[in-house]
């Protein structure tokens, strides 16, 4: 999920929590996708059981999502449950709305809808709705001209979302779409990022011209593109009119890192990346060890906070620290942000991007979730382990479809764990092992 959408979906839940809505009810998700992970994971940090996971996907029924069997909505909710609780963040949440609106549910009394995801889906073409989308791309022309104005005639590359990792990527092969464009134009090239930690994520790679937006700034100029598609270039395949990708994620072994690069820049496969540069700033390492007492080559950083993909148990964060504690390691939790907190029985540690490479390799272990910090320290010379959940991007499993197999990663003592197990206590066994 996208950091903004995820933090929507935090704030619904802590508001509905403190109201007691959740109080002697039957709780039920519908849909088992990414923010479904969410909930449960922050209900259960509440003490509060998930009673049953829905989804009309047939395929899907029997199996199970974070330990909850799957049922099909009629098996769950047929037998009319008056304290029926039914919440919901799916783009197709007026169809599902319905279908329990037949069986005798109603809307504000059993069904919440945790969030709205059906912009790319309705198509609204009132009035208001076009002077909305005018306005927004009279905005995005003035976010234009601001930075042509700075920078003069460029070309503008746009990173449209958060998520490090797409930004470490597009960084990584931007000499390569320059030298490109240079047979054509030899306008500079400006990268456009959200926010502080793309903006870090993108210095690493010693990049000359540098725009942070806002998000609206952002989206704004990403709605502009539309009209000027040869001097703006927007990359991400998930982005209002180019989400036809999404349709084909894994088919025939392609993978993100593909569509970003062959798709969407345009390269190909004699292209190669340009790595980061990442300066060793010995006493910056060290004031990091002695500021959280770590040991040399005996600390596990956990890095378990991902945006882009559904959640995993946090218990099992929590299981693994307990194993390595009782190892004699060191064990923390990466904390990129004050809304990051600790695994229980862990210190939490921060460090910037700068310093990430570093501060790992002395750590000597990693055991991260899939995200776009696994990008950012992919060159690090220390054992590392990714979990993946088990879950389906299209074509392919998200193992396969962001997978660190390519050249971009050091594969030296890199384990890639899919969360294939019955049991998240085998999950971590799996996981210890290596220790």
């Amino acid at each position: 999920m996208e950091g903004m959408l995820l933090q929507k979906l935090l704030d619904m839940l802590v508001a509905l929590m403190e109201k007691g809505i959740f109080d002697n009810r039957y709780i039920v998700i519908f849909g088992a996708n990414a923010p479904g992970t969410v909930m449960i994971n922050y209900l259960e940090k509440q003490n509060i059981k998930v009673d049953a996971v829905i989804d009309n996907n047939t395929l899907l029924h029997g199996k199970h999502f974070m330990e909850i069997s799957i049922s099909s909505p009629e098996e769950v909710l047929s037998n009319f449950k008056e304290n029926a609780l039914i919440m919901i963040a799916s783009k197709y949440y007026d169809e599902m709305k319905q279908q329990l609106e037949q069986m005798g549910y109603k809307n504000q009394i059993h069904i919440l809808q945790m969030l709205n995801l059906s912009g790319n889906v309705k198509f609204d073409t009132s009035i208001d709705a076009f002077q909305n989308a005018k306005e927004t791309v009279k905005c995005g022309l003035s976010v234009y001209q601001r930075i042509k104005k700075k920078y003069g005639d460029t070309i503008i590359v746009m990173a449209p979302v958060r998520p490090n990792g797409d930004v470490y990527i597009i960084a990584s092969y931007l000499d390569a779409y320059a030298k490109k464009m240079s047979s054509t134009s030899n306008k500079p090239i400006v990268l456009t990022v959200i926010g502080n930690a793309c903006e870090a994520s993108a210095k690493l790679f010693n990049i000359e011209h540098i725009e942070k937006l806002s998000w609206d700034e952002s989206a704004q100029l990403a709605a502009y593109a539309n009209f000027l598609p040869h001097k703006i270039k927007v990359i991400n395949p998930y982005i209002s009119h180019l989400e036809t990708y999404q349709y084909i994620d894994g088919y025939r072994g392609l993978t993100f890192l593909d569509i970003m690069k062959h798709g969407l820049l345009g390269l190909t496969p004699e292209d190669t990346i340009v790595r980061p540069e990442h300066e060793y700033r010995g006493e910056v390492v060290q004031e990091v060890f002695d500021k959280y007492e770590l040991r040399e080559h005996n600390t596990v950083i956990l890095a378990p906070y991902a945006n882009s993909i559904p959640q995993i148990r946090w218990d099992l964060w929590e299981k693994v620290a307990e194993h390595l504690k009782n190892k004699n390691y060191i064990v923390c939790t990466n904390c990129g942000t004050k809304e990051e907190k600790p695994v229980r029985g862990t210190k939490p540690v921060m460090f910037s991007f700068r310093d990430a490479v570093a501060v790992i390799e002395k750590a000597g272990y990693l055991i991260a979730y899939r995200s776009g910090f696994c990008d950012i320290v992919a060159q690090s010379k220390c054992k590392k382990i990714i979990v993946y959940p088990h879950h389906f991007s299209g074509l392919s499993s998200l193992r396969d479809f962001f997978g660190m197999e390519h050249e971009l990663y050091r594969q030296e003592e890199l384990i890639q764990i899919e969360h294939t197990f019955a049991t998240t206590d085998e999950l971590v066994d799996e996981i210890v092992k290596h220790f």
